[in-house]
C-alpha cells in the first residue's frame, strides 16, 4: 500500500484487511509518500505484520510501487490504494487461482463503487472499451479474461512484475494499470476480473484533498506523461501512420480533458510533455 495523506481512511481499510484475510496475510508493507498529515499516527502497528517505510520525500506512487515489489517476498502480492475496503474474504479464490495457473499475471475484483471499468482494447495500450461494473457483476462467469487489470487494487505475481521490468518512473504517477496490462500481454500472459469478488473504492481520496499548487501541475504533467509512455510502447517504432493517429488522438484528449475540468493548465501540460525533446532526462529530473 502507497499512502499519501490519507488520514481519516487508512485505517479502515487496513483493517478490512487484517479482518477478513487475517489468516492468509504474511505481510503488510506501507510506503507513505512524505504525508503531512497525521496518516502515520493512524495506523496501528501493533501488529507485527505491519512495516512502514517513511519517505522524506514525495517520490510518486510509480516509484512506490516499485520499491515495494523489491521488499515483498511473497510470489503472490496485493497491491492496494488505501481508499480501498474489503467486505469479505473473496478476493482468496484470485489468489488460489492465481497460484494454480502461472500464466495469469494479473487478478482483479470488482470495485463496485466504481460505475465503469476499462476492459477491451480499442486503440492497443491507450484507449480502451469500458464495461459497467454491475454488467461484470452480472456475467455468467465467474472468472472474465480482460486486455486490462484494475488500478486502485490489483493482485500481481511478483516475478511477472520484475520479467515487465516494472512500472516507468519517468512519470510521478497515473497510467499505471495500462502500462502493466500492455506489458503482460505483450509477454503472453493473461488478466483476469474475479465477478464474485467485490470491493468499495472511494475514488480518488487523496486526489481530491490536494492543494499543493506544485503538486497539482506535477499531477497534471503526469497524467500526459503516462500517454506518453504507451506512445514509447506501442507506437515509436511504427510508421507515420500509427504515429499520426496517436497524435490526434492525443491532443483530442487534451482538449476535451481541459474544457471539461474549465483548465488550459491541462493542455499547456500536454504540450509542454511533447515538448521536452530530452524528455526522460528532464522531466524526471523535474519531478524529483
Amino acid at each position: 500500500m502507497v499512502t499519501y495523506n490519507n488520514y481519516g481512511i487508512i485505517k479502515k481499510s487496513l483493517q478490512s484487511f487484517i479482518t477478513f484475510l487475517n489468516d492468509y496475510l504474511d505481510e503488510i508493507i506501507i510506503f507513505d509518500n512524505a504525508s503531512t498529515d497525521k496518516t502515520i499516527d493512524e495506523i496501528d502497528n501493533k501488529d507485527s505484520r505491519i512495516r512502514i517505510i517513511k519517505s522524506e520525500q514525495n517520490l510518486g506512487y510509480r516509484k512506490a510501487i516499485n520499491i515495494l515489489l523489491k521488499l515483498a517476498k511473497n510470489e503472490i502480492v496485493i497491491v492496494t490504494n488505501p481508499d480501498i475496503y474489503l467486505i469479505d474474504n473473496s478476493i482468496i479464490n484470485i489468489v488460489k487461482i492465481m497460484m494454480n495457473d502461472k500464466k495469469i499475471a494479473i487478478g482483479n475484483p470488482i470495485p463496485i463503487t466504481q460505475k465503469n471499468l476499462m476492459f477491451k482494447e480499442l486503440l492497443p495500450c491507450i484507449l480502451y472499451k469500458r464495461i459497467s461494473s454491475s454488467k461484470l457483476i452480472k456475467s455468467d462467469k465467474r472468472i472474465v479474461e480482460s486486455s486490462i487489470g484494475g488500478g486502485s487494487i490489483f493482485i500481481i505475481r511478483k516475478n511477472i512484475f520484475n520479467e515487465i521490468g516494472g512500472f516507468s518512473e519517468n512519470c510521478f504517477m497515473f497510467g499505471e494499470e495500462i502500462e502493466m496490462s500492455y506489458k503482460v500481454l505483450q509477454k503472453g500472459y493473461k488478466i483476469i476480473w474475479d465477478t464474485h469478488s467485490q470491493v468499495i473504492h472511494d475514488y480518488s481520496y487523496s486526489i481530491r484533498r490536494v492543494r499543493d499548487k506544485k503538486l497539482i501541475n506535477k499531477l497534471k504533467y503526469s497524467f500526459y506523461c503516462s500517454l506518453i509512455i504507451c506512445y514509447k510502447l506501442e507506437y515509436d517504432n511504427e510508421n507515420i501512420i500509427y504515429k499520426f493517429l496517436f497524435f490526434i488522438f492525443y491532443f483530442s484528449f487534451a482538449i476535451i480533458r481541459s474544457i471539461y475540468k474549465l483548465s488550459i493548465g491541462d493542455f499547456i501540460a500536454s504540450i509542454k510533455v511533447l515538448l521536452d525533446n530530452q524528455y526522460s532526462r528532464k522531466y524526471n529530473a523535474s519531478l524529483y
